[in-house]
């Protein structure tokens, strides 16, 4: 398990550095797209995609290294951008937390398993 937590860091901080990278060229596109480069649209939409890609894998990892929940129970990052604790009453999920993290909701769902 210790090699699998390696693997999932080592991924992390190559995230961080790529996203850094994108950081910095987004920079420069801001500044191409400013004095109207002809292919600012198309390097726009190539940071993009690959921001997206990225941020896939981030949050595939992110989610492989958290706690494991309880059984019934889950969390959720709404549309509205707060993250939601649920548990299961029967047999219908009963919100019991909003917060702005995820790590608020995983704490109150670990909570009321304790509780």
């Amino acid at each position: 398990m210790a090699a699998l937590s390696d693997k999932l860091q080592h991924a992390l901080d190559q995230y961080e550095e790529i996203a850094k990278q994108h950081a910095e060229r987004l920079e420069a596109f801001t500044k191409v797209a400013r004095v109207g480069a002809p292919n600012a649209q198309q390097l726009g939409a190539d940071w993009l995609h690959s921001h997206e890609v990225l941020k896939t894998v981030y949050d595939a990892v992110r989610v492989a290294q958290r706690p494991p929940l309880p059984s019934g129970t889950k969390v959720e990052k709404g549309s509205d951008g707060y993250w939601y604790a649920f548990v299961r009453e029967n047999g219908d999920w009963k919100e019991i937390s909003r917060g702005g993290s995820e790590h608020d909701a995983i704490t109150a769902v670990l909570g009321t398993a304790r509780g």
